[in-house]
């Protein structure tokens, strides 16, 4: 159980330096976050700082240890449905947190435009997908799955959920996390969910761009609660319908990366302690930073 102590050291110190970081910057150097794509550049800086140092003081194989390694394209082009069938719920956790806070994705949206789109979509999609697949999907669930598969993947959901500081896109990162995950179990690679985290940042970007050539500025498409409710009646049947779609297509998976008999270990646990104090230290930051800030 070694490795789920320093775990829970390492997202303690990462979250320490994120936000630390983030609040040095922005009082000290605000030329460096002046703009969202500077802002989402330094981001990932101050991510990757901390398990850079881990990756470092112990050796990592990253590629190796950190299941960075191709697989065959007709598995990723299922994994890419099993992800598109799963949105349905995600739109669900979104609709539903924005019965009682913000769309906090909208908010940083509106604010990209007028910056080259290729420029946007690098930084504001394929770096974060890279980054953030990296460290929760490579590092965190690959070290906190010693305790089992399911465990690993729920463990680390919850930490890239509480990542985003709002309560808004904790709902529905929880959510990504799993999927990703769990393609992540299934191929064997971080690089599906990988593809699948950057394509879906990629299209939110893209679709602030169509947005705008249609003269529409996302803050003008903003719903009220009654709305929110009518949307979350009809959300919640497709997802339902899409979730069980979701659940054929992960066994097609399974089956065509020929690890469903691995995949029948996911629901087994083993035993041992899996909270320390760094972890619920950890959590204490997040939830406080999203009751006072966000």
């Amino acid at each position: 159980m070694e490795n789920y102590k320093r775990m829970n050291r390492v997202f303690l110190l990462m979250i320490i330096v994120y936000i630390g970081g983030s609040f040095f910057i922005g009082s000290y150097l605000p030329q460096l976050v002046d703009t969202n794509i500077k802002a989402s550049a330094v981001s990932d800086i101050l991510l990757l700082l901390v398990p850079t140092l881990y990756c470092l003081r112990y050796n990592v194989d990253v590629p190796k240890k950190y299941l960075v390694k191709p697989v065959r394209f007709s598995s990723v082009l299922i994994a890419f449905l099993f992800a598109a069938l799963c949105y349905p719920l995600v739109t669900v956790a979104n609709l539903a947190s924005q019965l009682v806070v913000s769309n906090q994705a909208t908010a940083i949206m509106d604010t990209v435009m007028g910056s080259n789109m290729a420029i946007n979509v690098l930084i504001m999609a394929i770096m974060p997908g890279i980054v953030e697949e990296i460290i929760f999907r490579g590092m965190f669930y690959n070290e906190y799955k010693e305790g089992g598969m399911l465990l690993g993947a729920i463990i680390s959901a919850l930490l890239f959920g509480l990542l985003h500081l709002n309560l808004n896109q904790f709902s529905y990162a929880i959510i990504l996390g799993l999927v990703f995950a769990l393609i992540t179990e299934a191929t064997g690679s971080i690089i599906p969910g990988m593809l699948c985290h950057m394509t879906i940042n990629g299209l939110n970007v893209l679709m602030v761009y169509a947005y705008s050539a249609l003269g529409i500025s996302l803050s003008e498409v903003e719903i009220n609660s009654g709305e929110i409710v009518m949307a979350l009646s009809v959300w919640s049947f497709l997802a339902a319908i899409s979730t069980m779609g979701a659940v054929g297509v992960f066994i097609w998976l399974c089956k065509h990366t020929g690890r469903m008999a691995h995949m029948k270990e996911f629901l087994k646990a083993q035993s041992g302690r899996r909270i320390t104090f760094p972890l619920v230290l950890s959590v204490a930051i997040c939830v406080a930073y999203m009751i006072v800030f966000a």
